[in-house]
C-alpha cells in the first residue's frame, strides 16, 4: 500500500517519476544504476527517495549497463539503468545487445529533451526513439509528463514493459524513452494533484504485488514426449549435451538423467551442472575425444540430446555437425531458434529442466539400449591433462595450466565469472569443477566489454563474494569500472591474465601473416595494472614466475577486493597448448595400440 502523500508531489515532472519507480518496484525491480546528469533528475531523485531501492552509481554508462548484465545473471531479475539524454544513452547499447542474444532482463530508462527539439540542433539532443533498433522486446517513448495524460496509461505501460522482462519465453531487454520538460529538479509547484491522483487511488490503496515469473510453455504433447523416448531407448550411440543455462535451479536433475542414460555427457563450461560432476557418475567428454580421428570413426553420436543454451566450443560444434547425427534434439525454453550447427532435427520449447524430469519418470523401469562409448578414453584425456600441469613449465607461466588449478582451488560454492578470448576457452577445455561452483560469462555476443563491470553487478546481485578470470584487453577495454569493483559490498577478487596483447589471435590464420599481425591483431602493450589498482584504492598482487603460481589458491580467498596479475608470454602459449594436445591424441593412440 503506497500513502499518496510519500509521493513526491513537487511538480509534474516529480509525482510523474514516482509513479514510475513506484510502479517498477511492486513488480519486483528494485536495483538501480544510476549515471549522473540532468535531463533525468527527475528520474534519479524518485529512485534515490523510494524506501525500497538500491542504488548503484557510475559516471561510464556502458559500464553501468553491464553492471545490470551481472546483476541479471546473478538474480535472474532486472535492474533498471537511469541515464541523461544524448550519448549516455548510446552507451548502453553493446550490453542491450548481450541481454538480447541471451535472453537477460534488463530496463533502460533514458531521459530525453522535448519532441519538439529533436532534430533542431539542439544541445544534447538525438534520436533516442528506436535506438536499440530490433535488439529490444519492448520500446516505447512516453509522453512527456502532464495531467492531461491519465497516470493509469503510465502504470499501464510499465506493466506490459515487465511482462516482457519476466517472461520466460521472450526475456530481453526493454527500452522506455522518458522525454522531460523543465524543470527537472524537485522545485515545489502551487498545483493540485487530487484530481489527476483519484482515477488510480484503488491502486494506490492496494497491497503492492511482485511479477511473478512465468515458467514457459510446458507444452510437449505426449505423442512428442512418446516419440522422443522411442528414440532415446534404442539410441546406440547417445550423447547428452549440457548447454549453458540462466536458470540454475534444481539442476540436480540433469545428473539423474545422465546416470538414468549412461550415456557420455558434454557439459558446457557455462551450465550450472559443470560444478556438480563429482556428485555424479557421469562420463564428461572433452574436445580432445571430439576431435581424436579413430574415436570418431568408432563412435559418432547418432542420437544427441541437448538440454539448454548453445556451446562455448567451437570444436564439440563442429564436431557435432560433422557427426550428423540421425536425431539431433534440443530443448530450451525461449521462442526463437537456436542452431548455428544446422544438425538440429527437432526443437523443443520448454523448460529444460521439467523436460528432463518428464523424460525421467518416461524412462524409469523401461530397458535402454547400450549406448556405445569407452569411459578409458575419458579417464585418459583426464590422465594426461594432470600429468602435464603438475609439472612446472620453468620456461614461462601455462595459462591453461593456470586454468586447471585454479578450478581445483576454486572455494566450495564459489561464483567466477570468465571473460571471452583465451580464458573461457581454456577453463571450459581444462577446468575440473566440483563443490558446486557455479561459472559465469558473456557468451550471449562473445565480446570482451564490460567484463570488470559484470563481475561487480554479479556479486552485487548474489550478494556474496566472486571471483573473476579476464584477459588484459578485456582489463584496459573496462578500467572505469573498477570503480565499481572498488566500492562493491562483498569482495571481488579479478585475476587477469595480462600476455601483454590479443593472445586468441595467435591461434588464428592470420598469425603467419608476420607483416600485419603484431601491430593490427597481437596488439601488443606494455602495461600492467599495478597504478590502476592504486588509483582506485584496491589490493595489487603480482605472479609473474611458475613456482609463485601456487599463491594463487590464497588470494582468491582473501576477504577483501583485489587485483591478482598473472603475467605470461604470449608467444609461448600457442606452443604450450600444441604440446598439450598432441600429448593427449598420443596417449589415446596407445590405447588402440595396445
Amino acid at each position: 500500500m503506497t500513502d499518496s502523500r510519500n509521493l513526491n508531489h513537487a511538480n509534474t515532472n516529480s509525482l510523474w517519476s514516482s509513479i514510475m519507480i513506484e510502479a517498477l518496484v511492486r513488480h519486483g525491480i528494485t536495483q538501480f544504476v544510476i549515471s549522473p546528469g540532468s535531463r533525468s533528475t527527475p528520474l534519479t531523485l524518485a529512485a534515490a527517495e523510494h524506501p525500497q531501492t538500491r542504488t548503484t552509481i557510475h559516471i561510464d554508462e556502458r559500464g553501468a549497463a553491464w553492471f545490470a548484465i551481472g546483476y541479471a545473471r546473478a538474480t535472474g531479475k532486472p535492474a533498471a539503468l537511469i541515464c541523461t539524454s544524448g550519448t549516455a544513452a548510446a552507451n548502453y547499447l553493446s550490453a542491450i545487445v548481450e541481454a538480447s542474444q541471451d535472453n537477460l532482463p534488463l530496463l533502460a530508462l533514458t531521459a530525453d529533451r522535448p519532441p519538439y527539439l529533436w532534430n533542431t540542433g539542439a544541445n544534447q539532443t538525438i534520436l533516442q526513439s528506436g535506438i536499440y533498433s530490433h535488439y529490444t522486446r519492448f520500446e516505447r517513448t512516453l509522453p512527456i509528463p502532464s495531467r492531461m495524460i491519465p497516470l493509469q496509461y503510465l502504470i499501464d505501460t510499465l506493466e506490459e514493459a515487465a511482462g516482457k522482462l519476466f517472461s520466460s519465453t521472450t526475456c530481453g531487454p526493454v527500452h522506455l524513452n522518458c522525454p522531460f520538460e523543465k524543470p527537472l529538479e524537485s522545485t515545489p509547484s502551487d498545483t493540485d494533484f487530487t484530481a489527476w491522483l483519484a482515477p488510480i487511488g484503488s491502486w494506490l490503496d492496494s497491497a503492492p504485488k511482485t511479477f511473478a515469473k512465468a515458467e514457459g510453455t510446458e507444452s510437449v504433447t505426449t505423442d512428442a514426449l512418446n516419440h522422443i523416448v522411442g528414440k532415446v531407448i534404442h539410441a546406440t550411440h547417445g550423447l547428452l549435451v549440457l548447454g549453458r543455462e540462466n536458470d540454475r535451479a534444481e539442476t540436480d536433475v540433469y545428473l539423474k538423467l545422465g546416470e538414468l542414460l549412461q550415456w557420455p555427457v558434454y557439459v558446457d563450461i557455462q551450465s550450472p551442472v559443470r560444478g556438480l560432476l563429482d556428485a555424479g557418475k557421469l562420463c564428461r567428454i572433452t574436445d580432445d575425444i571430439f576431435t581424436h580421428p579413430e574415436i570418431l570413426q568408432r563412435w559418432q553420436p547418432n542420437v544427441v540430446l541437448h538440454l539448454g543454451g548453445t556451446l562455448t566450443s567451437p570444436t564439440a560444434l563442429d564436431a557435432i555437425q560433422t557427426s550428423q547425427p540421425r536425431d539431433y534434439i534440443h530443448i530450451h525454453p525461449w521462442s526463437r531458434s537456436l542452431d548455428p550447427t544446422g544438425a538440429v532435427t527437432q526443437h523443443i520449447q520448454a523448460v529444460p529442466r521439467h523436460f528432463a524430469q518428464a523424460l525421467i519418470q518416461r524412462l524409469s523401469g523401461r530397458e535402454l539400449t547400450p549406448s556405445y562409448f569407452e569411459n578409458k578414453w575419458c579417464e585418459t584425456t583426464t590422465r594426461v591433462v594432470e600429468a602435464q600441469f603438475n609439472q612446472v613449465v620453468s620456461s614461462d607461466i601455462f595459462e591453461a595450466a593456470a586454468a586447471y588449478h585454479l578450478s581445483q582451488w576454486l572455494p566450495a560454492g564459489a561464483l567466477v565469472f570468465v571473460g571471452n578470448s583465451m580464458p573461457i576457452r581454456d577453463f571450459d577445455r581444462y577446468g575440473y569443477f566440483g563443490k558446486g561452483v557455479q561459472v559465469f560469462g558473456n557468451r550471449g555476443a562473445s565480446g570482451i566489454d564490460g567484463n570488470i563491470a559484470t563481475l561487480a553487478g554479479l556479486a552485487a546481485g548474489s550478494r556474496q563474494s566472486v571471483i573473476g578470470v579476464i584477459g588484459d584487453l578485456a582489463a584496459l577495454h573496462d578500467l572505469n569500472s573498477l570503480h565499481l569493483m572498488a566500492r562493491c559490498e562483498f569482495p571481488v577478487r579479478l585475476v587477469i591474465i595480462n600476455n601483454h596483447g590479443g593472445g586468441i589471435f595467435s591461434h588464428l590464420p592470420i598469425a603467419q601473416h608476420e607483416n600485419v599481425f603484431e601491430p593490427y591483431f597481437g596488439t601488443p602493450h606494455r602495461y600492467d595494472f599495478q597504478l590502476p589498482a592504486r588509483q582506485y584504492g584496491l589490493d595489487y598482487h603480482l605472479i609473474r614466475d611458475p613456482g609463485e603460481l601456487n599463491h594463487l589458491a590464497d588470494l582468491i580467498k582473501l576477504n577483501h577486493s583485489a587485483i591478482i596479475e598473472i603475467q605470461t608470454k604470449r608467444e609461448l602459449q600457442v606452443g604450450f597448448r600444441h604440446q598439450l594436445s598432441r600429448q593427449i591424441r598420443e596417449a589415446l593412440d596407445e590405447g588402440f595400440s595396445s
